[in-house]
């Protein structure tokens, strides 16, 4: 893959997807203006690696979901967050 068809496929936002232990999904999303990184956990119990793998991909397309509708609102004291440093980040508390 060439350095111009690497930029063009990180124009497109996109996920990555690694499965750590016990049901634990580690994924990153990837955007041209930064990434966020965050886990997702898939009870395992009496359930295929297939099954446990497409819930894991339900989850993070839910929460990717639930990401831009609490972000919608880009005025703060209209949708009511607050935000405060925790930590050294930024915290948007619904």
């Amino acid at each position: 893959m060439s350095t111009s068809e690497r930029k063009s496929a990180l124009a497109k936002p996109h996920y990555v997807v690694r499965r750590s232990r016990m049901g634990r999904f580690n994924f990153t999303l990837l955007a041209a203006h930064g990434r966020i990184t965050g886990v997702v956990v898939v009870p395992i119990e009496n359930r295929t690696k297939q099954e446990i793998e497409q819930e894991a991909h339900r989850k993070i397309r839910a929460l990717a979901g639930e990401l831009a509708n609490a972000t919608e609102q880009t005025d703060p004291i209209a949708c009511d967050l607050e935000a405060r440093p925790l930590d050294g980040t930024t915290h948007a508390a619904i």
